[in-house]
């Protein structure tokens, strides 16, 4: 992830430009960006943003309120590490279902549909792709405005962790606002507070004269997939034209 935008910076952060809004792993390189390249962001909405100062037992307390001390064993050994076929099975039978929040549907078929790589995914949770943590020194290197949505059930950003970020963010203002009953993909489970909370900050930044259009980012870490879905949602029309001059 972060490696490899590096190695490809011209090409990534030729779309990391304006405003930037980004989901989970997109959040993570949004923040790369906008830390070495200030003078390309003017804003960061990060949605169930990687990179959130946490750890796996953080992780662990957000499976097991919801189905009890099965589902924490059976995250602690798959996210811990262990792909055995007996961790992968109890992951996908107690885990899983409980990476989104009580509001996301059927996630094994919405898994069902997606095609996955197993050798990138071996790589990214290996450290191949570099520290997904944001250090204190590369957030305070951010200077635009932030949000940050995020899940109140979301187990691989809790919500605990998205609440310190602004304590080691300095050099700027940075607004958290977690929803209820919402897991890891907050604008595809709650699009319109999502929304009214992303109109209100980009309303309310300090200095904004004009309002441009906002074109989605590109899809080289699987984003627009979630934008799409979102647009499907859009009751406010803040994608259809909000940001429309």
């Amino acid at each position: 992830m972060l490696r490899g935008t590096r190695c490809c910076r011209g090409r990534l952060f030729s779309s990391c430009t304006g405003d930037q809004v980004r989901s989970s792993s997109g959040g993570r390189v949004a923040i790369e960006c906008a830390a070495g390249h200030p003078d390309l962001v003017a804003s960061l909405v990060l949605e169930s943003t990687l990179g959130v100062p946490t750890s796996l037992d953080e992780s662990l307390e957000v499976f097991e309120p919801r189905r009890g001390q099965v589902a924490r064993d059976a995250a602690a050994r798959y996210l811990g590490g262990d792909t055995s076929p007996s961790a992968a099975r109890a992951w996908a039978d107690h885990g899983l279902p409980l990476y989104a929040g009580a509001s996301d549907g059927d996630i094994a078929a919405r898994r069902a549909r997606a095609l996955i790589n197993d050798e990138v995914q071996a790589h990214f949770r290996a450290g191949g792709c570099g520290p997904a943590e944001v250090t204190a020194a590369l957030a305070t290197a951010v200077t635009c405005p932030t949000l940050v949505l995020a899940g109140e059930d979301d187990p691989v950003s809790p919500a605990a962790a998205a609440r310190r970020l602004p304590a080691i963010r300095t050099s700027t203002a940075t607004q958290v606002e977690v929803l209820a009953g919402v897991g890891h993909g907050v604008f595809r489970q709650a699009s319109q507070k999502s929304f009214d909370a992303l109109r209100t900050f980009l309303r309310d930044i300090p200095g904004r004269a004009t309002r441009r259009r906002w074109t989605p980012p590109g899809d080289h870490l699987g984003v627009a997939a979630n934008v799409t879905e979102v647009l499907r949602h859009d009751t406010t029309g803040l994608f259809s034209g909000f940001l429309e001059g």
